[in-house]
Protein backbone atom coordinates (compact mmCIF):
# COMPACT_ATOMS: atom_id res chain seq x y z
CA UNK A 1 0.00 0.00 0.00
CA UNK A 2 1.76 2.90 -0.98
CA UNK A 3 -0.57 4.96 1.42
CA UNK A 4 1.49 2.98 4.22
CA UNK A 5 5.03 3.76 2.95
CA UNK A 6 4.02 7.89 3.29
CA UNK A 7 2.35 6.88 6.63
CA UNK A 8 5.62 5.86 8.00
CA UNK A 9 6.94 8.76 6.86
CA UNK A 10 5.39 11.38 8.82
CA UNK A 11 6.27 12.76 12.29
CA UNK A 12 4.55 11.59 14.51
CA UNK A 13 2.27 15.94 14.86
CA UNK A 14 1.59 15.03 11.27
CA UNK A 15 0.11 11.78 11.96
CA UNK A 16 -1.71 12.53 14.92
CA UNK A 17 -3.61 14.94 12.86
CA UNK A 18 -3.77 12.64 10.35
CA UNK A 19 -5.40 9.58 12.40
CA UNK A 20 -8.91 10.82 11.79
CA UNK A 21 -9.39 10.58 8.57
CA UNK A 22 -7.60 7.17 8.46
CA UNK A 23 -10.66 6.44 10.47
CA UNK A 24 -13.02 7.72 9.24
CA UNK A 25 -12.03 6.29 6.06
CA UNK A 26 -11.87 2.95 7.66
CA UNK A 27 -15.32 3.03 9.34
CA UNK A 28 -17.08 4.32 5.86
CA UNK A 29 -15.74 0.94 4.96
CA UNK A 30 -16.80 -0.98 7.95
CA UNK A 31 -20.33 0.51 7.52
CA UNK A 32 -20.19 -0.63 3.64
CA UNK A 33 -19.55 -4.07 4.42
CA UNK A 34 -21.43 -4.55 7.32
CA UNK A 35 -23.77 -7.47 7.49
CA UNK A 36 -23.25 -7.98 3.29
CA UNK A 37 -20.63 -10.69 4.05
CA UNK A 38 -22.67 -12.49 6.54
CA UNK A 39 -20.27 -11.98 9.56
CA UNK A 40 -20.97 -10.79 12.55
CA UNK A 41 -20.24 -6.91 12.72
CA UNK A 42 -19.15 -5.82 16.07
CA UNK A 43 -19.62 -9.02 17.55
CA UNK A 44 -17.82 -7.72 21.00
CA UNK A 45 -21.01 -5.37 21.32
CA UNK A 46 -23.57 -8.31 22.72
CA UNK A 47 -25.49 -11.04 21.53
CA UNK A 48 -27.47 -10.74 18.76
CA UNK A 49 -31.52 -10.50 20.07
CA UNK A 50 -34.70 -9.51 18.17
CA UNK A 51 -34.15 -5.46 17.96
CA UNK A 52 -30.78 -6.34 15.90
CA UNK A 53 -30.90 -7.03 12.11
CA UNK A 54 -29.74 -10.99 10.92
CA UNK A 55 -26.38 -11.41 10.35
CA UNK A 56 -24.60 -8.76 12.47
CA UNK A 57 -25.37 -8.34 16.49
CA UNK A 58 -25.05 -4.77 16.70
CA UNK A 59 -27.84 -3.56 13.44
CA UNK A 60 -24.90 -1.43 12.05
CA UNK A 61 -21.34 -2.29 11.91
CA UNK A 62 -19.35 -1.20 15.04
CA UNK A 63 -17.47 1.95 15.65
CA UNK A 64 -14.00 1.98 14.55
CA UNK A 65 -12.51 2.79 18.05
CA UNK A 66 -9.46 5.60 18.37
CA UNK A 67 -6.86 3.66 19.26
CA UNK A 68 -4.62 6.34 18.54
CA UNK A 69 -1.87 7.11 15.56
CA UNK A 70 -0.22 3.79 16.07
CA UNK A 71 -2.96 1.86 15.05
CA UNK A 72 -4.95 3.62 12.54
CA UNK A 73 -3.21 1.97 9.34
CA UNK A 74 -4.00 -1.36 10.55
CA UNK A 75 -7.24 -0.17 11.22
CA UNK A 76 -7.20 0.78 7.81
CA UNK A 77 -6.01 -2.40 6.58
CA UNK A 78 -8.35 -4.31 8.44
CA UNK A 79 -11.28 -2.58 6.71
CA UNK A 80 -9.40 -2.72 3.25
CA UNK A 81 -9.28 -6.60 3.44
CA UNK A 82 -13.02 -7.17 4.56
CA UNK A 83 -14.20 -4.75 1.37
CA UNK A 84 -12.21 -6.48 -1.12
CA UNK A 85 -13.24 -10.12 -0.16
CA UNK A 86 -16.69 -9.38 -1.06
CA UNK A 87 -14.82 -9.38 -4.77
CA UNK A 88 -17.87 -6.13 -5.23
CA UNK A 89 -16.34 -4.40 -8.30
CA UNK A 90 -17.64 -1.09 -7.41
CA UNK A 91 -16.74 -1.21 -3.24
CA UNK A 92 -13.61 -2.32 -5.00
CA UNK A 93 -13.45 0.91 -6.90
CA UNK A 94 -14.46 3.11 -3.83
CA UNK A 95 -11.81 1.72 -1.95
CA UNK A 96 -9.14 2.59 -4.71
CA UNK A 97 -10.40 6.13 -4.76
CA UNK A 98 -10.49 6.45 -0.78
CA UNK A 99 -7.11 5.12 -0.51
CA UNK A 100 -5.95 7.45 -3.73
CA UNK A 101 -7.68 10.68 -1.91
CA UNK A 102 -5.86 9.62 1.27
CA UNK A 103 -2.20 9.01 0.01
CA UNK A 104 -2.60 12.51 -1.91
CA UNK A 105 -3.80 13.94 1.65
CA UNK A 106 -0.74 13.24 3.04
CA UNK A 107 2.42 15.00 2.45
CA UNK A 108 5.10 13.25 0.58
CA UNK A 109 8.11 13.79 2.90
CA UNK A 110 11.59 12.24 4.06
CA UNK A 111 11.83 8.90 5.87
CA UNK A 112 12.26 9.72 9.93
CA UNK A 113 14.94 6.23 9.47
CA UNK A 114 17.04 7.33 7.06
CA UNK A 115 18.89 4.29 5.83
Amino acid sequence: MRLAERWQQLPLDQALSYAGRLRIVAQELFDMVAGRDGSMVGDTCGPVDDRTEKGTSTGSSAIVPDLGAAAALDQLRVAVYDATQLADPALDARVATSLTELRRGIPAGRSAHPA
